[in-house]
C-alpha cells in the first residue's frame, strides 16, 4: 500500500466535494432565439376573444426561459382587476397613456403616462384608470 500524506488526500476530497455535479454532466443550451409580436399581435392564445382584443402577449414565459411573461392592456375608464395577490409572480407596469391609480398593501399611488410600478409578490394589490372629470 502507498504512503500518501493526509493533507494531499484531504485535498483530493475537498476538490471533489465542492465540483458542483451540473459540472460534471452536459446540460443542453437554452434555446436562443427572438420572440417577436407586431402591434396588436399575441404571442399567446386567449379563450376568450374578448380578452384578446384588449390584451396583447408581448412576450410569454416559453420566449423568456421562464423569466417573465410582459402583456400589453389596453384599460377602459375606471376599469382594473379587484384586491388580489400572486404567490408565484412579481408585477411590473408600465403606463403607456392615461393615469392609474395603484394600491399595494396600504399605498396607494397616482401614475401619470411614463410612469411604472413593481408590484412584489405575496402583496395585496389592485389598480386602475383613473378618469378626471372633465373642464366645463
Amino acid at each position: 500500500m502507498q504512503n500518501i500524506a493526509r493533507r494531499n488526500l484531504l485535498y483530493a476530497f475537498g476538490i471533489v466535494s465542492v465540483t458542483p455535479l451540473s459540472l460534471l454532466r452536459a446540460e443542453p443550451a437554452p434555446d436562443r432565439r427572438s420572440a417577436v409580436a407586431r402591434p396588436g399581435e399575441n404571442r399567446f392564445a386567449f379563450a376568450a376573444q374578448q380578452v384578446a382584443q384588449r390584451i396583447h402577449c408581448k412576450v410569454t414565459s416559453d420566449d423568456s426561459n421562464g423569466a417573465c411573461s410582459i402583456f400589453e392592456l389596453g384599460a377602459l375608464p375606471r376599469y382594473g382587476p379587484p384586491l388580489h395577490l400572486h404567490h408565484r409572480e412579481d408585477e411590473w407596469y408600465y403606463v403607456l397613456s392615461g393615469e392609474f391609480i395603484f394600491q399595494v398593501g396600504e399605498e396607494q399611488h397616482h401614475l401619470p403616462a411614463g410612469g411604472s410600478i413593481w408590484l412584489p409578490r405575496d402583496i395585496r394589490h389592485c389598480w386602475a384608470n383613473e378618469v378626471r372629470p372633465m373642464a366645463s
